[in-house]
């Protein structure tokens, strides 16, 4: 991946993050976790994880979940890297990269998450 900083309309400040934090839990239950159900070991792949706010709501209400992500901004990779260990979420696999051409061997992961 190259040096690349993709331009993100409202940036990459801690605010920001911080929003999208908040953001993603005013959809919890309406749009993230509606409809879905995750068996224990499940693996899934967040494309375009952000600051690891919705990877966060589905690892913490879905324990036995094994979570993944990947995003095209090292920063957002590098706040959701603190995020999720902040909620005890240390195993996170995140990386940044691009969708299209995705780090992991073929068949990791049971589930894609795209929102």
């Amino acid at each position: 991946m190259s040096n690349q900083s993709w331009d993100y309309i409202h940036g990459y400040s801690n605010t920001e993050q911080e929003r999208l934090i908040e953001q993603a839990e005013y959809w919890r239950n309406d749009l993230i976790l509606r409809d879905i159900k995750y068996g224990l070991g499940d693996k899934l792949l967040e494309i375009g994880c952000g600051a690891g706010a919705v990877l966060g709501i589905l690892g913490t209400t879905f324990p036995g979940l094994k979570i993944a992500g990947i995003d095209l901004e090292e920063k957002q990779i590098e706040y959701a890297h603190q995020h999720l260990n902040s909620l005890g979420l240390i195993n996170a696999d995140l990386k940044v990269g691009n969708a299209s051409q995705l780090p992991w061997q073929d068949n990791t992961f049971d589930r894609i998450y795209a929102i």
